[in-house]
């Protein structure tokens, strides 16, 4: 019975990454133009594995973009051999302008839907959400930030700031026993009587 669920779960999480596919390829060739198979790899990276599409829905994602006038492919000589490298057009950054809006509305859409599953309907305090709703963690795509000495930099704080989140889920840890101890406690005394 699991592992029928864990399948359909699998199936459906792999549906929903398909749809980002073609976003995720607009955001790498914002930065710079490119290649299918760097576009592959860009995207691997980014999404540190979670995102790893095949040679042929990447290239049929950019031809589905081509025709849409949102990226145009570019042949360039390279050793001897034709290359196709694509690039964002001005169309393609409106685009990918309106769906990042979009999906920080589904972002929060989703967080308001978990937390309503999860019977936390109050009005939130979103900071103290955050660490159980991880979001927009670019851990090792420091190619944008520049110098070596910027990358450093960053790295050191991000670190700094996932050690305090992890203190922070440790001592909420220990605050969750020690309840789940005394509910015991309390139920084990209300059996009794």
């Amino acid at each position: 019975m699991n592992d029928n669920i864990d399948q359909t779960a699998e199936k459906l999480g792999e549906q929903m990454k398909k749809g980002f596919v073609s976003h995720l390829i607009l955001l790498v060739l914002n930065n710079n133009p490119s290649h299918g198979y760097k576009i592959i790899q860009q995207i691997e990276t980014r999404t540190l594995g979670m995102w790893n599409p095949s040679t042929s829905t990447i290239y049929h994602v950019l031809e589905s973009l081509e025709e849409k006038d949102l990226i145009e492919c570019i042949q360039e000589q390279s050793e001897g051999r034709q290359k196709k490298v694509y690039a964002i057009t001005e169309k393609g950054k409106n685009a990918l302008k309106m769906l990042i809006n979009i999906y920080k509305n589904m972002q929060e859409s989703m967080k308001r839907m978990i937390l309503s599953s999860i019977r936390i309907t109050e009005e939130i305090d979103e900071k103290k959400v955050e660490c159980f709703l991880p979001h927009d963690l670019h851990l090792l795509n420091m190619k944008e930030i520049g110098s070596v000495d910027k990358q450093l930099k960053s790295l050191k704080i991000k670190r700094i700031l996932i050690s305090q989140r992890l203190k922070q889920l440790k001592r909420a840890i220990k605050m969750i026993d020690i309840e789940i101890e005394r509910l015991s406690i309390q139920l084990q005394k209300q059996e009794r009587k």
